[in-house]
């Protein structure tokens, strides 16, 4: 791996692209409760191309877009290489409705 992703925060609705670099990637989303990776994708194929798209151009970038994220969608995402060093990074992703909360005080 090359280059890692960075946290990043994003509206409700909105697609959000967490960057990777290097060979031979995938991607998982990391669930807490039960504390298990969830396939995202392999290689140059993803699970779920209706949530998720690949950004594999130029050679060398593997970059997430995930597609009109919703709000049980933010958390924690792993890029890993698949190769022998089995490197990875986890990038936080902070999901917002964009709804403003106004609490008065007497």
């Amino acid at each position: 791996m090359t280059e890692g992703p960075e946290n990043v925060a994003v509206l409700v609705g909105s697609n959000v692209t967490l960057r990777c670099a290097g060979t031979d990637l995938g991607w998982d989303e990391y669930v807490s409760n039960p504390g298990i990776l969830i396939l995202i994708s392999f290689r140059t194929s993803v699970v779920k191309p209706n949530k998720y798209d690949l950004i594999t151009e130029p050679t060398g970038r593997y970059d997430l877009t995930i597609k009109s994220i919703q709000l049980t969608q933010g958390g924690l995402y792993r890029c890993n290489a698949l190769n022998a060093e089995r490197s990875y990074t986890f990038v936080q992703v902070i999901t917002f409705n964009g709804e403003l909360l106004l609490l008065f005080l007497p």
